[in-house]
């Protein structure tokens, strides 16, 4: 009898609000995703890779791609379930997949380097019909550590690096926070690109923790709104953090310049805002990350407070990038 844990995959790597992630297969892990796989009787399998799509259902070339899959090492796959918010997994898989050929456009011969983002077998993702089951939708990346020591001042700049090619293509990616960083080899990258967009455009900010209150007030936010739901994400969530003397000066600081800042017009502050919210959420998420670090205070305290600046802000992510290195 399938278990349903077989049924989803194997053992779970994590979880968010979009997907479950696996190991895709394993020499250890007898768990993985294809060990699950295997024990379906797969109908079809249609590949979405970089140029388009490409449907297998003869039981050979299944049986082949399959075998193809069984032979990879480092690598993950999430599986993309259903939210309140989203029913329709087809769509959620259609818009990652679009987003994922994007992002990998623009990073085109450095997307090893800054992404976690890698076709398998020249597939970003799949979508997997198997008798007696519904269709699975996956998307496959590589394998990093989202638990990780953090080492200054190489996570600001591999990370400033990666938002730096996003400016230059006007983008950003707008939902930089802990969850969204991970480690991989001795590198720091950003993952989840299903809020990023293009910086001209005003977009709905994806989270509250760390979000440049201005990204709130310029999408259309009532300022009164946006101060009451940013603590409140804060208590809920990492009330540690919150309680925090050094977190409640910044805290403190960013709210009275937001109250300075924010007579001026929405759309002159998005002008001169818009490709350093990247530069403030990664600031912010330092400020989470060290809280408790007292060790990294001293010297970096300075660099958060400069990076949430709302009254001296940089004008994007490249100067924030040399600021960094002209402290290292």
């Amino acid at each position: 009898m399938k278990t349903r844990r077989n049924q989803r995959g194997g053992k779970r790597l994590g979880e968010g609000s979009h997907g479950i992630v696996y190991n895709l297969c394993s020499a250890t892990d007898h768990d993985s995703f294809c060990d699950g796989l295997a024990k379906f009787d797969i109908q079809s399998i249609t590949l979405s890779t970089l140029r388009g799509t490409n449907h297998i259902t003869d039981v050979e070339k299944i049986h082949s791609f399959v075998t193809k899959l069984s032979k990879e090492r480092g690598k993950i796959v999430k599986i993309l379930k259903s939210s309140f918010f989203d029913n329709s997994i087809e769509t959620k898989y259609n818009k990652e997949i679009e987003m994922n050929r994007w992002i990998l456009s623009i990073y085109k011969d450095h997307s090893a380097k800054y992404l976690t983002i890698e076709p398998v077998h020249g597939a970003v993702g799949a979508m997997i019909v198997a008798e007696g089951h519904p269709p699975l939708y996956v998307v496959f990346g590589t394998k990093c550590d989202n638990h990780y020591a953090l080492s200054l001042p190489s996570f600001l700049t591999h990370l400033l690096e990666s938002i730096v090619i996003l400016n230059k293509h006007e983008m950003i990616h707008n939902d930089i926070k802990p969850d969204n960083i991970v480690k991989c080899g001795r590198r720091y990258k950003l993952i989840d690109w299903g809020g990023s967009h293009i910086a001209l455009i005003k977009n709905r900010p994806m989270n509250n923790l760390t979000t440049n209150p201005l990204a709130w007030y310029c999408y259309g936010y009532n300022s009164s709104l946006c101060s009451i739901s940013i603590p409140q994400s804060f208590k809920l969530e990492l009330p540690s953090v919150y309680a925090s003397d050094v977190f409640q000066k910044i805290y403190a600081t960013v709210w009275k310049e937001f109250a300075l800042v924010a007579t001026r017009s929405r759309e002159e502050l998005h002008e001169e805002f818009k490709y350093t919210f990247d530069v403030f959420q990664l600031g912010m998420s330092l400020l989470i990350l060290i809280y408790n670090k007292p060790a990294y205070h001293k010297k970096y305290i300075p660099v958060v407070q400069r990076f949430t600046s709302l009254l001296d802000p940089f004008k994007n992510a490249k100067e924030a990038l040399e600021y960094v290195r002209s402290i290292e």
